[in-house]
């Protein structure tokens, strides 16, 4: 799901009043040379601007971002970089396109092009290759380089979905996009108590 709008940037400062015009027309050309326009850049259908791409606010300390203990997920969340790259706009969120490009990266393109809950629905077809499992089987699967979603399905709205890339604390960690993005944090940060995942692993 691509957004089309652009983000607003760039800066205008005051002109201050003096009695000299021609420090008023000083102060006009340093206002003028300080106004700027970020230059704006589209990944993967989301407009970003550079002053969106920053470092996403850190989880609580209870829950440490680290890296994916797979050498093979850790270097494809690496590549997709969620925390600079499907950043939310204008109220929308990409965590499906994210999951449809971890996904292809990890050589299964078939969630591309559907939204959260189409891919849920996708995920919970024994027929497209994948099963339901357990937190312990989809954090066993990220151990060992294989694919594993964590996915809730929204009977009122959108859904939400996030990769498996390993464990923290004894629970699930995920990589998502969303309202925060993370490239690695704990399960309990993408799902709320009243959004609980299901998990899915590719066989």
């Amino acid at each position: 799901m691509s957004v089309n709008g652009a983000s607003r940037s760039g800066s205008a400062g005051g002109v201050s009043r003096g009695s000299s015009a021609h420090s008023q027309s000083a102060e006009r050309s340093r206002t003028s040379t300080s106004q700027t326009t970020h230059s704006q850049r589209t990944v993967r259908g989301t407009p970003t601007t550079r002053s969106q791409q920053v470092r996403g606010t850190a989880p609580p300390q209870d829950t440490f971002e680290s890296r994916p203990q797979n050498k093979k997920i850790s270097d494809v969340v690496a590549q997709l970089n969620p925390k600079a790259n499907y950043l939310a706009a204008r109220g929308q969120t990409f965590c499906n396109q994210f999951a449809a490009d971890y996904a292809s990266r990890m050589g299964d393109p078939s969630l591309r092009g559907k939204l959260a809950n189409q891919q849920y629905e996708h995920l919970n077809t024994p027929a497209n290759g994948y099963r339901v499992a357990t937190a312990a089987e989809a954090m066993q699967a990220a151990a060992e380089g294989r694919i594993a979603f964590a996915a809730y399905r929204n009977p009122n709205g959108h859904g939400h979905i996030a990769a498996v890339v390993g464990e923290t604390k004894g629970k699930p960690a995920i990589a998502q996009a969303g309202k925060k993005n993370y490239d690695f944090v704990g399960v309990n940060y993408g799902f709320s108590n009243r959004s609980q995942p299901t998990y899915f692993v590719r066989n």
